[in-house]
C-alpha cells in the first residue's frame, strides 16, 4: 500500500471472487490457479492492472480502480500461483 501507515485498515485487502464470477462464501479455501480480486478495505477499490508498463520498473503498472464499492472489470482479476505445489494456497505464493 502506498501510504505511510500500512496498519489496518490502510494495509488490509479483502480477497473476493473474480469479476463476473458467482459470489463465493467467506472462508472458502483458495486453490492454486484460482482467479480472484483484491479489494482495498479502506477505499473499496480493486487492485487493477491496465496493461501499461511502469516507467520506473518496466513491470505492469497497478492502481486502485473502481467506484469504491468493489466493482470493476477483468483488469481486476489475478491468478493465484503456488510455488510450493499442492492444491491450496498456504502462503508464499504470488499473484500473476
Amino acid at each position: 500500500t502506498a501510504v505511510e501507515n500500512n496498519r489496518p485498515p490502510d494495509g488490509l485487502w479483502q480477497i473476493r471472487e473474480a469479476h463476473d464470477s458467482p459470489v463465493c462464501d467467506a472462508g472458502t479455501p483458495i486453490r492454486c490457479g484460482d482467479v480472484i480480486r483484491l479489494m482495498h478495505v479502506g477505499t473499496g477499490r480493486n487492485l487493477h492492472t491496465h496493461g501499461i508498463k511502469s516507467p520506473l520498473s518496466n513491470q505492469h503498472e497497478v492502481t486502485g480502480f473502481g467506484s469504491g464499492q468493489g466493482e470493476g472489470d477483468s483488469g481486476d482479476n489475478w491468478t493465484v500461483v503456488c510455488e510450493s505445489g499442492g492444491d491450496f494456497c498456504k502462503g508464499g505464493g504470488y499473484l500473476g
